[in-house]
């Protein structure tokens, strides 16, 4: 989804700049881009993304190096059975 890519990107991008983007990279047309509301409503509804989860993205975990560390780990990731992983939490936020 477009508008979540976009969100990623910048989250303090707000609807009306994400209309601009969809009619600017040629995702929809002017007369039919999603309204404001129908955006906000996506995001929250759709994605479960709120105003404070947006905002707590680092700026220096959308660097370019860090993209790639990503994509390395990510690929690490996908070669590894899924069944042989372990992921481990912290167990004083369990209480």
């Amino acid at each position: 989804m477009y508008t979540e890519y976009y969100k990623q990107q910048q989250p303090s991008m707000s609807a009306e700049e994400i209309q601009q983007k969809l009619v600017n990279n040629n995702v929809c047309l002017a007369e039919n881009v999603p309204s404001s509301a129908t955006i906000t409503r996506a995001l929250h509804d759709d994605l479960g993304y709120s105003y404070k989860q947006l905002n707590v993205t680092v700026r220096e975990s959308l660097t370019e190096n860090v993209q790639d560390r990503l994509t390395e780990y990510l690929t690490a990731c996908s070669t590894i059975d899924a069944r042989s992983m372990h992921f481990l939490t912290n167990v004083l936020s369990l209480k």
